[in-house]
């Protein structure tokens, strides 16, 4: 146990802390009262009066000065009602923090405001895989306590090979976000073409009010050009904040994600009961051969032929063309992620078990109470939520 004196402080999660007086976390006013840094995240802890006792924090490091820098209140302080915010910078330089800092700031002022969160391997709204949304109704010191409010389902941890998936996600959820002032934080995805590309197709799309860009050494400053028009706000990283490791950053996708499929079980639908997309599985009229059960697709440009059993025991299937034929063993698809929707709204994630293709069933791992359309991801994971592997776009059709 520690006891934290009035001052500027850092704490590493996890930790407890409670509060015996006034502070000040992310903007959010605590009085009297208690609090949790999850694992793998920190935060700036500036106790106003009193002090502050904390329990099991990985590491308390004392700071000179507000761990919130002047041009975040600043910035906060010229946001009116009505505007969108568009921020954007490189891994581990505060993108987060300033995100909740500005929800927390404009909470209090009793402005309704959303965030919308595009970082698909380390979201802090929604599930890995997916951009997720959330209308903020209170002031909070951790992520983790901000419930979601809805989601759009990529299926990977990476925009690499989903930039338009990205775009059109962030438009959806805007489109359903009823609220004065939305925050858009994006990913930490910065460098190469592909990422200026999608920053400014976010730009264009999103129309924000306020650009913002956090680098550290310049790093970011090829989009602080091709945003020019944008007036784009440039902050340096937060001196305070402590870099997170890959195990680190593995470790709090496994936390979300159990957060996301805890309490779950096997649902079997029909394939007849629910709409499948992001995928041709669903399409393919199946058949069984010699203990093995198959069936193609053809797009008009690849087949795909999806099989379990003996591979080398399919019949000639394919049509007069000089296509390649891509195979796609159902039996080793267990434990690819998959999005769930009722209607147009996302409704959770859960764990492909199997397929059965003769039967016309799907067996789903999930909490999912009730859904009727189902997305194919890109991820398989093995029984601790890691990446045992990836499919590359476009693999299941």
């Amino acid at each position: 146990m520690s006891r934290l004196e009035p001052g500027h402080y850092v704490v590493g999660g996890p930790a407890e802390i409670r509060i015996y007086g006034r502070a000040e976390v992310f903007g959010a006013e605590v009085v009297e009262t208690s609090f949790r840094v999850p694992a793998n995240r920190q935060s700036p802890v500036s106790i106003l009066d009193g002090y502050a006792e904390v329990s099991g924090a990985l590491y308390i490091v004392s700071i000179d000065e507000d761990p919130i820098p002047r041009e975040w209140r600043d910035l906060a302080s010229r946001i009116s009602p009505g505007e969108k915010i568009l921020i954007i910078g490189d891994v581990d330089t505060g993108k987060s923090g300033l995100t909740l800092f500005l929800a927390n700031y404009l909470v209090g002022l009793g402005v309704e405001t959303g965030v919308i969160d595009t970082d698909l391997g380390q979201s802090d709204i929604g599930p890995p895989g997916t951009i997720g949304y959330a209308h903020i109704d209170r002031q909070y010191t951790s992520y983790m306590d901000i419930g979601l409010t809805d989601a759009y389902f990529v299926g990977d941890i990476t925009p690499t090979g989903h930039l338009l998936q990205v775009v059109v996600g962030v438009l959806s959820l805007m489109r359903g976000a009823e609220v004065e002032d939305l925050i858009i934080n994006t990913c930490g995805y910065i460098r190469g073409g592909a990422a200026r590309a999608l920053k400014r197709g976010l730009a264009e799309a999103v129309d924000p009010d306020k650009v913002v860009i956090i680098q550290e050494a310049g790093e970011a400053r090829h989009l602080v050009d091709d945003l020019a028009d944008y007036r784009p706000a440039v902050m340096e990283r937060p001196k305070a904040i402590k870099p997170k490791r890959v195990a680190e950053r593995q470790s709090y996708r496994r936390i979300y994600l159990d957060r996301f499929l805890s309490g779950g079980r096997e649902v079997r639908r029909g394939l007849g009961d629910v709409e499948i997309h992001n995928t041709v599985l669903g399409r393919i009229c199946y058949k069984a051969y010699r203990d093995t059960i198959f069936g193609a697709y053809w797009d008009g440009e690849t087949i795909y032929i999806a099989y379990k059993g003996d591979r080398g025991v399919i019949p000639e299937v394919m049509p007069q063309t000089r296509a390649r034929p891509r195979y796609i063993d159902l039996d080793r698809l267990g434990g690819l992620l998959l999005g769930l929707y009722r209607g147009e709204r996302f409704a959770g994630l859960g764990l492909l078990r199997s397929l059965d293709p003769l039967d016309e069933s799907i067996t789903i791992y999930t909490p999912a109470e009730d859904f009727d359309r189902i997305v194919f991801g890109y991820l398989i994971l093995d029984s601790e939520y890691r990446v045992a592997a990836r499919l590359r776009p476009g693999f299941l059709g």
